[in-house]
Order: C-alpha cells, then structure tokens, then sequence
C-alpha cells in the first residue's frame, strides 16, 4: 500500500504473484473498509484477497480478470471519503454512520431536525459548500438571472387555522366533503379572491391559506429574470 498525497488516494498492491481471478469493484464504485475488490489466485494455489482497508470510492482499477501480477505490483486505487455531505447522520457517498460536527470546524449546517431544533439534519464541508456556490454562481451567469429570496409566512401567503375563515367561503362544507386534489383536500374560495383551505392527509384540522395579492403575477411575469428562493421560519 502506498499513498499518494497530490490526489488523496490510496494505491493498493497484490500481495503475491498469480493471475487475477476477478475483480469485483468497478471505477466510482463506492467501497467500505475492509471490503474485497481483487481476488487473486497465486502461483502455490492459494487465494489472496485484496481489500480496501479505508472507505471511500475506487478512484482507478489497474488490473482485470485473467492478468497476470507480481507480488508488489499496483492493482487499485481509492480515495478515502472525506464525508463532505452528511444526511441524517450518513455520509451521502458512502453511507458510513457520521458523527456530526460543531460549525467552528469548517463544516455548514443547513437544515436542523424539526423536532429538536438542534441537532443537524444536513451538514456539508465548507469545500463542498464553496465548490456548489461555484457551480450555481456560474449557471446563473450563463442564464443571466439574479436571486431573489421572499420571505414565505406574512409575505408571499398568510395562512391559519382559525375557523373564522370559513366564512369567507359562504358554506357550511366538512373537511371530508371537500374536493381531493393530488391527494390533498382542497377547496377555493368563490367570495375572497385566492384564499383557500385545505386537509392534510390524516388530519381533522381545516388550515386556510390566502396569497398575497398580485404575487402570483410578480412571480410570473418575472421567473425569466430572476430564480425565487423562499425561506421560512414556520412549523
């Protein structure tokens, strides 16, 4: 085994002299530590086994079923993943069990779980995060459009759960008499120009949502000059 610090990989080597037998990892494949990629049938009649030791992903693969190798010659390489995007608690490359760290070591949080408020649901290295800011920075250049970020609760839309709204609809209409639309019950006000209500699946609750006026055609008229970002703070 021997590293290669320009790159970050791992090169591994046989460990005796034979004829590979098959190789059983592929370029891009991700692999775990300890995992087979070449079998190799020695000259004495063994079988020697080459795994990774690290985790990460098959960077190169040098060898193929039927070739013959020495002992010491270069089979594959790997580069051990650096856990840049980390997903409820797994690496999104590998799948290892990650631990989360603090942001004062260079990695981001961008989403927290609902239910704690604290414990990270999505972090990302802050290489990653510049490496993405990078590659959006430049699609939006090339399409010429500028972000614009709204706030959603209070801006975009006002939405509860009083049932005073439902006089705004002029009936007297059950959470399950309500038309189903893609799975949701929902229904549009004849007397208040786009207010709505609405069932979640499973809930008795009747939630009425009324969209600020003319936003609608801001966000039209304007999609091919900007790309919408929306942000909230609600539950």
């Amino acid at each position: 085994m021997s590293s290669d610090d320009e790159d970050a990989h791992v090169s591994y080597s046989s460990t005796v002299q034979g004829v590979v037998a098959s190789v059983v990892r592929e370029k891009g494949d991700a692999v775990g530590a300890g995992e087979a990629v070449v079998f190799v049938d020695s000259d004495d009649g063994d079988s020697a086994v080459v795994a990774s030791p690290v985790r990460g992903v098959i960077a190169s693969v040098s060898c193929e079923r039927g070739s013959a190798v020495q002992s010491g010659e270069h089979l594959f390489t790997v580069s051990p993943c650096a856990h840049e995007i980390v997903y409820g608690g797994l690496c999104a490359a590998c799948g290892a069990m990650v631990r989360y760290n603090s942001d004062g070591d260079g990695s981001l949080t961008l989403l927290y779980h609902t239910r704690s408020g604290v414990q990270p649901a999505l972090q990302v290295s802050e290489a990653q995060a510049q490496e993405i800011h990078a590659d959006y920075e430049k699609s939006l250049r090339e399409a010429r459009k500028l972000v614009v970020i709204f706030d959603l609760d209070h801006t975009l839309i006002h939405a509860t759960a009083d049932d005073a709204a439902a006089a705004c609809f002029g009936d007297a209409s059950e959470a399950k008499d309500l038309p189903v639309v893609d799975g949701v019950r929902v229904s549009e006000s004849a007397v208040v120009p786009e207010l709505y209500r609405f069932v979640l699946p499973g809930s008795p609750i009747v939630y009425y949502v009324k969209i600020r006026p003319h936003a609608l055609r801001l966000l039209c008229e304007h999609k091919s000059d900007f790309e919408y970002h929306v942000f909230t703070f609600g539950s």
